[in-house]
């Protein structure tokens, strides 16, 4: 007859690594989602602050403004070798402000001491107008840091766009 010995059965250390497993795998899960869940907080507040800037942007240049376009006014912003000025309600370069959502107005020169010439346009008046673009036009009229990549899911979702007409 053998002496009692010390220490676990094979069986004992199956269960314990069974019990680790499982305790990993829900501490993974909590990081991951806690991880998930600073990422989007970090996005919102992203998304937040840029939206702040464009406002204050907007609200600069309506404070400069000579004179911002009425309800009522129609605006033909001309065509764009990439689209970025058609309207996403009509699909044409008009738009209607207060009818269609866009701000135009135009801003006093640059530099009012100087002459409006063709050559030197820092003396002229400034057109600008503020107005939604489909992401997916966006996309395809744009390149490089403009560009924010193909994104399927969003193609139909408009974004900010600005335009100082030529």
């Amino acid at each position: 007859m053998r002496g009692k010995q010390s220490g676990f059965t094979l069986l004992e250390m199956l269960v314990v690594i069974a019990l680790l497993g499982i305790v990993m795998t829900a501490l993974a899960s909590t990081f991951m989602s806690g991880s998930q869940a600073t990422t989007l907080a970090l996005s919102r507040a992203e998304l937040q602050q840029e939206t702040v800037n464009a406002e204050q942007l907007i609200a600069s240049r309506v404070k400069e403004a000579y004179y911002v376009f009425p309800p009522g006014q129609t605006l033909v912003l001309g065509s764009s070798s990439a689209n970025l000025r058609t309207n996403p309600l009509t699909g044409k370069t008009t738009w209607t402000v207060g009818t269609h959502p866009i701000l135009a107005l135009i801003l006093p020169p640059r530099n009012p001491a100087l002459t409006c010439t063709a050559s030197t346009n820092d003396g002229c008046y400034r057109f600008f107008a503020y107005y939604p673009v489909k992401r997916s036009v966006w996309v395809a009229g744009s390149s490089g840091a403009a560009n924010p990549g193909d994104d399927a899911a969003n193609g139909e979702s408009w974004v900010f766009s600005g335009v100082a007409p030529e």
